[in-house]
Formats: structure tokens, sequence, C-alpha cells
């Protein structure tokens, strides 16, 4: 039987992972050796194991130890799904072949491709202020940003804004993505301007964008979207997407006036056919400080709240997977949840990882440009006046080589932790809390642990400070949710032994 590459995979190189392979749609590459590359790149043609064979030793005599690795790395790269069984007329597109990226690995990016917003909502973490935003990427700007992407093998797109249907450009942007073999794997919208038409441009893509669509509770929505109305609009919309089959994640921020209406939401867009709901804090970003600080769920409220939600939702009978923002993600149709806050490296503890992952494989890019580490921290550091790099102004490939905003990303847990000796230097926990979420410790103000800033790095007092909603949840809320997914039967897929023990 003839081989060949397999239809979804993306074969790349980087300066610190030379040889990559993608499954196109999926978070993270997966590294192969030298050995696998060359047996992949003879898979661009129909190919067979006898073939292959047959080739290796015309060019090169090869030892029977030899032949049995190389029928050993056939047989595994079948296996991992890399090669599949070749049909009349399928044919390797160009953008699979192998490339070398002169830059570090980064496969991921979170592009807000406008500022500009049909709505003026009380909380946006992309604001500074209440203000709105008229900054966004020319249609030349976006098309070569695209591009640059390519050049730098970040292959899986999400894009926001703003609201990103109100970029006149939009649809030419995710097709040149397609073109590129790019995927774009998330759109964040308020839903709005959702339409059949647009629906209609983006079904021939050959992945499907899961839809993040904003919606704060019934009976609340338009309060907190600033907008009459928007709340069955925005029904009207995820509707729609359903109808057509795309893949929808209900984005709910809660705070103490709609927390008890958020059961309810979950029940209503359970039975509407959505598969996906993420409940978020409604934090500390700027505008939310303005307009509605007084409706700020404490860390403790967030918590008890969640474990109320936890012990309702799992007796609905629902389907959805719900993702409670930093601290865990619940999947009703395997009765199975894991931890947000439990991070178990592969490699195992290592002070010389960096405290976040999701920043280290995702470039976040703003409206103006600017690459900043975390997108949810983007109207805290706009507030502040803190920059790093940006795309209209350097190379995206030299930023992701050298620069103070790669400096940021790949910010150690030892260096955290040696700001933090005295809060975590003795907690049993930190070899899998890493120090918590960035963005938390971020915009949590009035922090005693942050030393002043150095000199040109004006961020890593705030960035590398502990997240105090990881301490109480290690603390205490952590057993909560075990004992009370344990009394429903449900288990646990990363629940390490993380009894306390001295650090």
């Amino acid at each position: 039987m003839e081989y060949i590459l397999g239809e979804q995979v993306l074969l790349r190189g980087y300066l610190d992972m030379p040889y990559a392979a993608y499954f196109r749609g999926s978070s993270d590459a997966m590294e192969i050796t030298r050995e696998e590359l060359r047996i992949l790149e003879r898979t661009y043609e129909p190919c067979s194991q006898r073939m292959l064979e047959a080739e290796a030793q015309a060019y090169e005599p090869c030892s029977q130890r030899g032949l049995e690795a190389e029928a050993q790395g056939w047989k595994r790269l079948r296996r991992m799904g890399l090669i599949e069984p070749w049909r009349e007329g399928r044919r390797v597109k160009a953008f699979q072949r192998y490339r070398r990226c002169d830059n570090t690995y980064m496969p991921a990016a979170n592009w807000a491709i406008t500022g500009k917003c049909n709505y003026n909502c009380l909380h946006c973490f992309n604001a500074s202020g209440n203000q709105g935003s008229y900054e966004e990427f020319s249609r030349e700007e976006a098309l070569r940003l695209v591009d640059c992407f390519d050049e730098c093998g970040i292959v899986n797109i999400t894009i926001t804004g703003g609201e990103p249907t109100l970029h006149p450009n939009l649809t030419e942007v995710i097709h040149r993505m397609e073109e590129r073999g790019l995927v774009l794997s998330e759109l964040t919208t308020n839903g709005e301007r959702i339409t059949q038409a647009f629906l209609d441009e983006l079904s021939g893509l050959s992945y499907k964008p899961l839809f993040k669509v904003s919606f704060d509770g019934l009976g609340h929505h338009d309060w907190l979207r600033n907008r009459a109305g928007s709340e069955e609009r925005t029904i009207e919309r995820i509707r729609l997407l359903v109808e057509n089959g795309f893949p929808v994640q209900i984005q709910t921020s809660v705070h103490r006036k709609n927390m008890d209406s958020i059961l309810p939401t979950a029940r209503f867009f359970d039975e509407m056919g959505v598969p996906y709901m993420r409940i978020i804090r409604t934090s500390e970003s700027p505008r939310w400080v303005r307009n509605g600080q007084e409706y700020t769920l404490s860390i403790p409220e967030y918590y008890r709240f969640a474990l109320n939600f936890v012990e309702q939702y799992a007796d609905t009978g629902g389907n959805m997977r719900i993702y409670l923002w930093q601290i865990l993600s619940m999947r009703p149709k395997t009765r199975t949840y894991s931890h947000s806050n439990v991070h178990i490296h592969p490699l195992g503890y290592r002070e010389d990882i960096p405290v976040c992952m999701h920043n280290k494989r995702r470039i976040s890019i703003t409206p103006s440009g600017e690459a900043v580490p975390c997108s949810q921290m983007s109207g805290w550091l706009k507030d502040k006046g803190i920059t790093f790099e940006n795309v209209r102004r350097r190379p995206l490939a030299e930023i992701l080589k050298e620069s103070g905003y790669l400096k940021m990303v790949n910010y150690s847990v030892g260096e955290l932790y040696a700001r933090a000796e005295e809060s975590c230097g003795a907690c049993g926990y930190k070899r899998v809390c890493l120090g918590g979420c960035r963005a938390c410790a971020v915009l949590f103000d009035g922090q005693k642990l942050r030393p002043a800033p150095e000199e040109g790095d004006p961020l890593s007092p705030y960035y590398g400070s502990p997240d105090p909603l990881k301490c109480l949840f290690f603390s205490d809320f952590k057993r909560k949710f075990d004992q009370l997914f344990d009394q429903k039967g449900w288990s646990c897929e990363n629940n390490f032994d993380l009894q306390p023990v001295p650090g």
C-alpha cells in the first residue's frame, strides 16, 4: 500500500524546535526527529515502505539495523497519523511541506484586528478607559501580518477585537489565511453582526472556527453590554450559528448582579445545542474598576459561586462542557473534570520552564500592533503606558527571535519564586501552581510583594507576582471541589498527589 503525508499535517522547524509536525487545528506541534522528517519528506508523493527502503539503499548502503530502524520509524509515523493511505487524486499542498522558520517556536496568535466596537461594554479588558478605540489594521497591514504569521510558523489564529466583524476586510483576511494553510481556530465576537451571508462566506473553510460569543446572563446581558435589545439579538445569532453547524462557546462574565442567572442561562443554551460555555469572574480591568467595581465578586465569593453552580449543573443532565475560569473544566458526557490550576510539566517540575505556557505559545497582538504577553492584560498595559514591541514597527520574526516581549513570555518559574520567596517559598503546592495566572497577578492591585520596577523592565514586578486566587484555591477550595465531584461519582483527570509538603 502507498502512503502520503496526512491531509491535515504541516511540517515546520524553529530555532528551538528544529523538526515539528502539526495537525491543523491542534494547539501544539509534535516534536519529531530528523530521521522522521526525512521519511515524511518522501511522502510528498505516494510512497510505500518498500519504495523508501529501495531508495535508501540505492543512494546509501544501509545495514540491516538501519533498515529495521527505518521500518520502525515508518510504523510509528503511521500510528501517529502523520501519514495516511494514498487515494487517487490526492496531492500534498505546498504549505504542508517542511519549512524552517528563523524564530523561536510560537504556534498560535490572538489577534485583535480592530479596536472598533458597536458596543461599549462596562468591563472590556481591551480598553484602558470608557472612551472607544478606533485603532485597527488596514487591509494592507492585515494581509501582510497574515503573511508574517505564515513565515514565522504561527499556524493557529484567534481573531478578536473590538468587534472583528466590523473590520471591512475580515473575510478577505480569513481567506488569505486559508490560502497559506493557517487555521482560523476561533472568532471572538459579540454576535450582533453575524449573518447568514457571513456564515456562507466561511462555509468553504477546511476547518470550522469556534465562535466565542459573549452572553452575560438571561435578563442581565443588556446592562453589562451597555446596549438595549442586545440580549434578544445575541440569542438569535447564537441560534443561527448552531443551525449552521458552527461550534459555539458562550462567554459569560459573572458578577454580583447576574450570578443567580448563570445556571438558568447554562440550561437555556444547553437545550439549544451549544456545546461549550466559559464562565469568567468579571475582573479588575481599568474599565470595570471605573464602572462596576462594587459588583465584583471577591475571590471567596467567586469560589463559593462556582461550587454552587457545579453542584446544581451536574444534576441537570446537561451536556455542555463547562469551563469555570481559573478553577476547572467539567465534562458531563464522561463525568470527568480537571483542575485548571494544576500544571504538570511533561518533564516534571523545573524552575527554568515559563511561568505561563499559554503566553509562551500564543502571541497576543492589539489593534495598535502591540505585542503583549496576554490579551487579558492589554487594557491595563495601555493604561500604565507599558509597551514592548509593535509588529507595525519591527518584523514579527525579529520579535520572536530576541526582544523584551520574548523575555517576558519566557519569564521562568524560578524567577517568580525568587521574587515571591516570602509567600511561596514554603508552599507545598508551588510545584503544580507555578505562581498562578499572570493576568490575575497583574490586575490585582495592592500586592505588597511587588518590588520597585527595574529600569527598562516595568512589567516584571507585576508579571512576577503570585496570583492570590491560587493561594485560596489550594489551601481550601480544591479539596471542596474534589469532595463534591467524588460524591457525585465523577473522576478527576489531573488529581495528582498535592498534599502539602515542605517547600
